[in-house]
Order: C-alpha cells, then structure tokens, then sequence
C-alpha cells in the first residue's frame, strides 16, 4: 500500500512538472513565433531599401569619372571635405541597409530552426506526460485494489475503535492543534474506498476533469460560510493527483480547526506542525500530498492513531465528518 500510494504521487508530481516544462516550451515557441512574423512583415521594405541602396550604388560606380569631376571641381578644401563626407555618409547608409537585409534573413533562418527545436521538444515532452499519466492511472488504479483488501483486513479494527469512541460519545479531547473536540460517532461508519480517481463511478471510466467538476462540489458544499469555502476545487484537484479519499482533508480541518477558523498558524488547518504555505491553495494541496506520502489513501485506524494519539476518538470524529462531507453508502 505505502509503496502504491509513493508511486502513485511520484508519477503525479512527475506529470505535474512535464505539463509545467510544456508550458515553458509553448512560451517559447509563441515568442519564436511572433518574431518570425515581425521579421516577415519587415522584409518587404527592407528589400526595398536595399535595392534602392544598391541601385545607387551602381549608379555611382557607373557614373565615376562625374563623381570625381564633382569632387575636382570644388571651389575650396572646406566644400571638398562636405562632398566626400555626403557621398561617404551615403555609402555607409547604403551599406547599412544592404547589412540590415542580410541579418534580418539569417535571423529569420536561425529562429525558423529554433522554432522547429522547439516544437519537436514540446511534441516529446508532450508524449513523456501521457506516458507518467498513463503510469499515474495504472498505478492509482493498483493503489485501489489494494485498499478493497486492507479495508476487509481493517474492518474489525475499526469497529473496535468506534466502540471506544462510543463510551466516550459528547465528551470532549484535544486534538492535533492542541484544542479542544467533542467525539461525535453516528450509529455506523463505514470509510469505504472511493479510490483517487472514483466519485460514485468506476474509476477506470472517470476522468480527472469530471472527478474534479463532481467532487469541488460536494466539498464546498460542506465548507460553505468557513474560511475553506471555494477551495473544493483544490482539495479534489489534489485528492484525484496524489490518489486520497476526496473527504479526508476537509473532514481533518474541521475536527483541527472548525474548517479554517481557529487555526494554530496562518493558513494550516489541519494541526500540521510544519509549515504548508502560505495560502489556501498551497497549504491544501500540500496537506493532501502530505497525507498521501505519511498515511495512505484514506482514513484509517493505524492512520488515525498516528496523526493524533491515542487515536480512538479522533478516528471517530474524522469518519463522522468524511460522512458528512458525502455519506459512503452514496459513493
């Protein structure tokens, strides 16, 4: 399980980081792009001006023997040294443009090249992402089949726990952040495994837009009036990339925090103590990350005993908030 669920988030974080280096080469094949039709919207009067330099050019050298007779033919040193700094003044011009023509082109050639680097480049990494998702959903679809059977091997663990819980139903207990939490148990729970890439659905059929579109939804339904509330799209982006159970992060922040209210430090509302950044978005994705490397796909007994010794009435809390997120029976 713990080696699925490491898989299942290297090969996200792998895809995440081929679909950012995409963007970069999309970048800057845009720029390539957009210089390659400034240059080809300046060639045509580039042309022009080097033809006409060039014509001049040959009308001078043509013309000679009357260029030199003009340059004779002045009346002082002072209107000889104007003449031949005009004429030499044009011929710098001339060769100016004529040099201009020459770089435009050979940029035009050397960004063309570039541009199709570029594009083969994006073309590969585009296909090496497909692959590190394609590993991304195999393994997530392995991690799945794996919690079916630890969920069987849990189950009296976890009814164990819950009668525990029960003897100590309305009274209250502290919590990862230090404050204090009533225990809350309902006649029956069962966590059930809804797989990172299910809502309710095959999971080989759902899609991440889907999973994303359904699940956002139910979560800002139960963050609704807390500070969390509008960031489902987060907690469900990060439950389906890293393969956790779309409920555990939010239920956790309102057993730790009343979803966002009370937190310890800014922005963590889980009772985390190590920092997660430095806004909603940041601090969510980290902490379903972190659950998924540390405890798995979703909650478990063992999980629960770990994030918040001795762990029998926080597991009960944290399944009784999972239910309310979207009840298991409805999954």
């Amino acid at each position: 399980m713990a080696e699925l669920q490491s898989e299942v988030v290297r090969l996200s974080d792998e895809y995440d980081a081929t679909v950012r280096h995409i963007e970069e080469i999309q970048a800057q094949i845009d720029a390539n792009e957009a210089r390659i039709a400034e240059i080809e919207a300046a060639l045509p009067e580039q042309r022009q001006r080097t033809s006409d330099s060039i014509r001049w050019q040959y009308r001078v050298s043509r013309d000679a023997p009357g260029v030199i007779e003009m340059i004779l033919s002045a009346e002082n040193f002072y209107d000889l040294l104007s003449t031949i700094q005009y004429l030499d003044i044009i011929q710098t011009r001339n060769n100016t443009e004529l040099q201009n023509l020459i770089d435009l082109d050979a940029e035009l050639t050397e960004t063309r090249r570039v541009l199709a680097e570029d594009m083969a480049l994006a073309e590969s990494e585009k296909a090496a992402a497909q692959n590190a998702l394609d590993e991304a959903i195999a393994a997530r679809e392995a991690l799945q089949a794996a919690i079916l059977a630890q969920e069987e091997a849990e189950r009296a663990e976890r009814e164990r726990a819950l009668e525990e819980a029960r003897a100590h139903e309305g009274e209250t207990f502290t919590n990862a952040s230090g404050q204090q939490a009533t225990v809350e148990v309902p006649a029956s729970i069962n966590t059930g495994a809804t797989g990172g890439g299910s809502s309710g659905t095959d999971s080989s059929s759902t899609t991440r837009d889907y999973f994303v579109e359904v699940w956002s939804g139910r979560i800002d339904n139960y963050l609704a009036g807390s500070p969390l509330a509008g960031y489902g799209y987060a907690f469900a982006e990060a439950a389906w990339d890293y393969g956790v159970d779309p409920r555990w992060s939010p239920a956790i922040s309102c057993i730790e925090s009343s979803k966002g209210r009370y937190c310890f430090e800014p922005y963590n509302a889980w009772g985390w103590f190590a920092y997660l950044g430095s806004d909603w978005d940041t601090t969510i994705r980290a902490h379903v990350r972190g659950l998924a490397n540390g405890y798995g796909y979703t909650l478990t007994w063992a999980g629960a005993r770990s994030y918040c010794p001795p762990g029998d009435a926080w597991y009960a809390a944290c399944a009784t908030q999972m239910q309310y997120v979207w009840p298991t029976d409805q999954l």
